[in-house]
């Protein structure tokens, strides 16, 4: 049986608005159609307010590879059981997902994009799919 996690990119805008002003970007989002709530670790360390940083990155050139988990907030719960047995579906939604990745929604770098690259941590931890 499956179990599916459907997390959403929510307010992707925040890739040019808060990006051009802040020089940071902000994955928001929600776990939603289930009742297993996911945490973020980047690097193996908690990300208690859910932010993956990018850094910033030279017009022209490719950032450095930030490595991000999402697991249960708490593995003992009802919706999270058995986990760790079932294959667990994570979908994204942006307005300006392409094939190349998450692509800018507003600001002046209108060809930047962001790659997500999943990892099979079941199978194959830390090499990408």
């Amino acid at each position: 049986m499956k179990k599916s996690i459907i997390a959403s990119i929510i307010a992707l805008g925040v890739l040019g608005g808060t990006a051009h002003a802040a020089n940071e970007v902000t994955f928001l989002g929600s776990v939603s159609a289930t009742t297993c709530d996911l945490t973020t670790s980047v690097n193996g360390a908690a990300q208690p307010n859910q932010v993956v940083q990018l850094g910033t990155v030279q017009a022209g050139q490719e950032g450095t590879a930030v490595d991000f988990a999402m697991k249960p907030a708490n593995p003992g719960s009802l919706g999270c059981q058995g986990l760790d047995t079932k294959t667990v579906t994570v979908s994204w939604a942006s307005a300006a997902l392409n094939a190349d990745g998450f692509g800018a929604t507003g600001g002046a770098a209108t060809d930047a994009t962001v790659l997500v690259n999943n990892v099979n941590a079941k199978t194959n931890p830390g090499a990408a799919v």
